[in-house]
């Protein structure tokens, strides 16, 4: 045995050695620095990935509300709505087509985008003949508030032309600009 002063006890396995041992000759744990330090406290070091998900979730609570889906356009389907369209007809290389054309009003204070419309095409009767249905991607369709935007829907023809008496188009969804989704 050495001199009183020359040992210390490990800490992990409790016996007597060196005073100046890096690690125990018994159980060969780390006896100083952080090494050490994380042998002790295991405990601690094997909560750590318990304590990053609470803080994710934590975080995500936070930040979601600000990056989240942004308001639903349900309770604003009135103050956005079409003020004029008409029908433009086409014979193209892919075969006939029928262009809607017209103009968007938003009253309300979202910036929309994305937005679906829903063209129904009539006959003379007033019948439902055709139906095309088209989200604008964001760069096509955006509509800042309290202003109009343009927009223009184009649709292959079912039938001829002469059959195509009216149109009426209907906005069935649009995402808020200010949402990250």
């Amino acid at each position: 045995m050495k001199e009183q002063g020359q040992t210390k006890t490990c800490r992990i396995c409790y016996e007597e050695i060196d005073r100046r041992a890096k690690a125990c000759r018994y159980c060969s744990s780390p006896q100083a620095g952080l090494a050490s330090w994380l042998v002790r406290h295991s405990s601690i070091i094997s909560s750590i990935p318990l304590l990053v998900i609470i803080a994710t979730v934590i975080m995500m609570g936070i930040l979601l509300p600000r990056f989240g889906r942004g308001e639903d356009f349900a309770p604003y389907r009135q103050q956005v709505r079409v003020v004029s369209s008409a029908m433009h007809f086409e014979e193209t290389e892919d075969g006939p087509v029928v262009w809607v054309v017209g103009k968007i009003r938003n009253d309300s204070e979202i910036d929309w985008r994305e937005i679906q419309f829903e063209v129904q095409f009539m006959n003379e009767a007033g019948e439902l003949i055709d139906v095309e249905r088209r989200v604008q991607s964001f760069h096509e369709s955006r509509v800042l508030p309290r202003s109009e935007a343009g927009f223009k829907i184009k649709a292959a023809r079912e039938f001829s032309k002469e059959k195509y008496a009216s149109q009426k188009v209907f906005i069935r969804y649009a995402k808020d600009a200010g949402s990250s989704w």
